[in-house]
């Protein structure tokens, strides 16, 4: 038997194709609703860890923070680090700016740090201002737990509070001195 094209079965078999094109295209779980905007949220808590870069080396640190966002682009919070390399910590307050303010759409969120914190190490102890950039991940959509990146430069008002000491050439002793230090950080938050 010989397959004849007629135009009935070639009108049929363009509309299947059509009609079948047009199903696998629909999203019918879809309805045009709006979405509702939800606030990013007001407390968020978080740990991870910081690495202090200074006078040739990187000191280790955990850290604990909170914030409170006061509206749609201003967080304020508290942190404290703790220096795991030798005795030490970090204790301090921080703003966020976050020109966005769309945690939740984007999934994704920009800020600048400024920071005015105490540190102590070893036995030198000092003020230390913080200006960073960073910014906060959403693991999915609408997560409550997220990841923050944030690289600061720090500059202590105390002398040479970043030392160093070394084996140098020849085997000598030497200590690096250093007012500043470069800070990478990474954690976990939630709310």
């Amino acid at each position: 038997m010989r397959f004849r094209r007629s135009p009935f079965f070639v009108i049929v078999f363009a509309g299947i194709l059509c009609g079948g094109w047009q199903i696998c295209k629909a999203d019918f779980l879809s309805l045009d609703l709006v979405e509702e905007e939800i606030p990013p949220p007001s407390f968020v808590y978080g740990a991870g860890y910081a690495g202090r870069f200074f006078a040739g080396g990187i000191d280790n640190y955990g850290e604990l923070s909170t914030h409170y966002r006061v509206n749609k682009n201003w967080a304020f919070g508290v942190k404290g680090d703790f220096n795991f390399s030798r005795s030490g910590f970090l204790a301090g307050a921080f703003g966020h700016y976050l020109p966005s303010g769309n945690l939740f759409e984007e999934q994704a969120e920009n800020f600048l740090h400024f920071g005015l914190d105490y540190i102590k190490m070893e036995n030198a102890h000092s003020p230390l201002l913080s200006l960073g950039y960073g910014r906060d991940i959403l693991f999915w959509k609408k997560s409550p737990l997220g990841l923050r990146m944030l690289a600061r430069l720090e500059y202590a008002f105390a002398n040479h509070i970043f030392s160093r000491k070394n084996d140098g050439l020849f085997g000598m002793k030497t200590i690096k001195l250093a007012n500043t230090a470069f800070a990478l950080e990474i954690g976990l938050w939630g709310y």
